[in-house]
C-alpha cells in the first residue's frame, strides 16, 4: 500500500512538472533618448494595439493551449509613460496646449513569444514589429522598427525571466524607434 501511494505521488509530481500555469507579464521597457530636438514642438501621443489576439504566446508544455502568456495591462496602457517620457527626453512637449500639435502614433503589430520545448537546450524566440506615424502639418513620416531575439534555457523560463527578457525586446525596439535620425529631422523641419 504505501509503495502504492508513493508511487501515485511521484507520478503526479511528474505530470504537475509537465503542466505550465499561464503567466500575466508586467511591460515596463526603458528607452534611452541619444538626440534631442532644439526647438520644442508640442506632440500629441496615440499608441494602438493592432495584435489579432491578447495574448503574447504560448509557454509549451503538455497543455499548451492553456499556458498562455499575457501582458497584465492592455499593451496601450503599458507603454504610454514610456513613450511620453522618450518624447520629453527628446525635448518635445507632451502636456502643452497647440492648434497644431504634431501627431505622433505608435503601432504595435506584432509582440510575440515562442517557446519550443522539444529541443535541449529549449528556446524561446521573441518577436515585435512597431511602427511610428508621424503627422506634421500635412506631411507624414513612416518608419517601421523590428527585432527578434532567441533565447536558450535548460527549463523554460519563470515568469519573472519571461517579464525580463519581453520587457528586453520592447526596450531595444521603441529606443529604435525614438532614436531614428529620420524620424528625429522630421520632427525638426
Amino acid at each position: 500500500m504505501l509503495l502504492k501511494t508513493s508511487l501515485l505521488a511521484l507520478l503526479s509530481i511528474a505530470l504537475t512538472g509537465c503542466a505550465l500555469s499561464p503567466q500575466n507579464v508586467e511591460l515596463n521597457p526603458t528607452v534611452t533618448v541619444t538626440n534631442s530636438i532644439p526647438v520644442s514642438h508640442v506632440v500629441k501621443l496615440n499608441i494602438e494595439d493592432r495584435r489579432s489576439q491578447n495574448q503574447l504566446g504560448t509557454r509549451g508544455g503538455v497543455y499548451a493551449e492553456s499556458s498562455y502568456i499575457y501582458p497584465a495591462r492592455p499593451i496601450e496602457e503599458s507603454l504610454r509613460p514610456t513613450a511620453l517620457k522618450a518624447l520629453e527626453n527628446l525635448g518635445l512637449q507632451t502636456t502643452g496646449m497647440s492648434p497644431s500639435p504634431i501627431l505622433v502614433n505608435i503601432i504595435i503589430d506584432e509582440l510575440s513569444y515562442t517557446a519550443d520545448d522539444s529541443s535541449v537546450p529549449k528556446k524561446v524566440t521573441l518577436k515585435t514589429r512597431i511602427r511610428a506615424n508621424v503627422l506634421k502639418a500635412s506631411r507624414e513620416h513612416n518608419g517601421q522598427f523590428n527585432s527578434s531575439k532567441t533565447h536558450s534555457y535548460i527549463k523554460l523560463p519563470s515568469e519573472e525571466e519571461n517579464q525580463k527578457i519581453i520587457n528586453d525586446i520592447l526596450s531595444e525596439t521603441l529606443t529604435r524607434l525614438f532614436n531614428d535620425q529620420k524620424l528625429v529631422d522630421f520632427i525638426k523641419h
